[in-house]
């Protein structure tokens, strides 16, 4: 149901972004130049079609879904490898703040 990626700006920063490249807002301090410069690029490199490393991990998540289908929710932690993705840790009680998030702006986006 959702997907999302955790991906390192620079300067320590970590951005949260969509499969299909639509990025939270980052609280707190405004971002610098590298770090925006950095989220752009991840934006459109998702918007133009998730890389093949992302894809797998993506794939891979649905299949451990078919897996596990008494388990409705779990949030598959993937680390991109070749030449499959490794799978750091599947954790059912995850947080919900970032999937709602992402689902509120998706309900935003659909409006007239």
């Amino acid at each position: 149901r959702q997907a999302w990626l955790e991906v390192p700006l620079c300067e320590g920063a970590v951005a949260f972004i969509s499969a299909d490249g639509v990025s939270l807002p980052n609280p707190g301090e405004a971002l610098t130049a590298a770090q925006q410069d950095a989220l752009a690029r991840w934006t459109q490199q998702l918007q133009n079609g998730a890389p093949v490393c992302v894809r797998a991990c993506l794939d891979a998540a649905a299949a451990m879904h078919q897996r596990l289908p008494a388990i409705d929710q779990v949030a598959w932690d993937w680390i991109p490898a070749s030449p499959e993705p490794l799978l750091l840790e599947g954790n059912g009680g995850f947080g919900l703040l970032v999937p709602q998030l992402f689902a509120r702006l998706n309900a935003a986006a659909l409006q007239p």
